[in-house]
């Protein structure tokens, strides 16, 4: 359920950047662009709610990884890796190989080179290059590149297969060595902060996403927990990026563990549901934003603006998400081997 609130923050948030003017702009007048200010102002937490996707992944990831070292038995690296990438990996280049034929594509419309160049967010033709596009194959995204081509969204998932390869030398260290393992993560973290203060924070987040796996609070904290987790959420807009992605350790901490006594998130995990859902959140989150820029490059360029129209870019972009979600699982089943041999169209959970 959070996982399903914070993927629709980032995606609606994305829609509201693309195709809207700033909640400034709208409130200039304020009787006729009512839906489309209360649009703004309430999907308006994508940054945070990515933020919370890598405590989550940390939470997913990061808590079995810490149940097996503390047992002194790090995974190996096969059985480690291809259980942790063996889908994330395929999603990601597909969607990068989406993202390609989007852009290029899309970029023949009428006027909407200048929109790529300068209409939104961030110069996504010169972000369009093949450093960048085989750096992000690479997940060397956002740290030595930045994301490929319009689809900023990517360097989160950049970070967390990072998170996923320090995490696992950092616990086959532990094994042998905790004194050498502490060292060692306290080096990491200096030497990431020096590079860029984000992935160490996050790093840290991932990591508390871990140890929260492992934390029981008493039911009777299920309220205020809750509470005080959405007051913080939604505190941490106003905050600077690198203070509100700290701000994360905190929220997904309070927010699990008052999740965890919903009578209604028990019954979905007991019935794989909220497993199916992090499954199809990978393929959401790392081909919506080439989307919906291309539907609006193509469709709407200059005529979506505020209310009726808006909420028709709304539900085409819904519906064309959803059809690029399908195709990106097509593409990751054509490139996924099962071990029996055979092209396998569905396979596990990638955290």
């Amino acid at each position: 359920m959070l996982r399903l609130f914070l993927l629709l923050q980032v995606v609606f948030g994305h829609m509201g950047a693309v195709a809207l003017p700033s909640a400034h702009q709208l409130a200039t007048d304020v009787a006729q662009h009512w839906p489309s200010i209360t649009f703004r102002l309430i999907w308006r937490f994508g940054p945070q709610a990515a933020f919370l996707f890598v405590f989550l992944s940390g939470f997913m990831v990061a808590g079995p990884l810490l149940t097996s070292t503390r047992e002194g038995k790090a995974p190996s690296a096969r059985a480690y890796f291809s259980k942790r990438l063996h889908r994330i990996v395929p999603i990601s280049v597909c969607a990068v190989l989406l993202t390609a034929l989007l852009d290029i594509v899309s970029r023949f419309s009428p006027g909407a080179c200048v929109f790529y160049y300068n209409g939104y967010a961030y110069d996504m033709v010169a972000a369009f290059n093949w450093t960048n596009f085989i750096g992000n194959l690479l997940f060397l995204q956002p740290v030595l590149v930045d994301s490929f081509g319009s689809n900023g969204p990517l360097w989160t998932l950049g970070y967390i297969v990072q998170y996923y390869i320090l995490g696992w030398i950092l616990s086959k260290i532990y094994v042998s060595s905790r004194l050498l393992a502490l060292i060692m993560l306290v080096l990491c973290l200096g030497l990431m902060a020096n590079a860029r203060a984000e992935w160490a924070v996050l790093f840290l987040s991932w990591l508390s996403g871990g140890v929260a796996r492992h934390t029981h609070v008493s039911k009777r904290l299920f309220v205020p927990f809750l509470l005080l987790g959405c007051l913080l959420f939604v505190v941490s807009n106003i905050m600077d990026a690198l203070a509100s992605a700290a701000s994360s350790i905190a929220i997904g901490f309070l927010l699990t563990m008052a999740l965890r006594h919903l009578p209604a998130v028990r019954r979905l995990d007991m019935g794989g549901g909220l497993r199916r859902l992090s499954n199809e959140s990978y393929a959401i989150y790392a081909v919506h934003h080439p989307v919906l820029m291309s539907i609006y490059a193509v469709v709407f360029l200059g005529a979506a603006g505020p209310n009726l129209r808006f909420f028709l870019y709304v539900a085409v972009s819904l519906v064309l998400t959803m059809v690029a979600t399908i195709t990106l699982n097509g593409l990751v089943g054509l490139m996924t081997i099962k071990k029996s041999g055979l092209i396998g169209s569905r396979m596990g959970h990638p955290k």
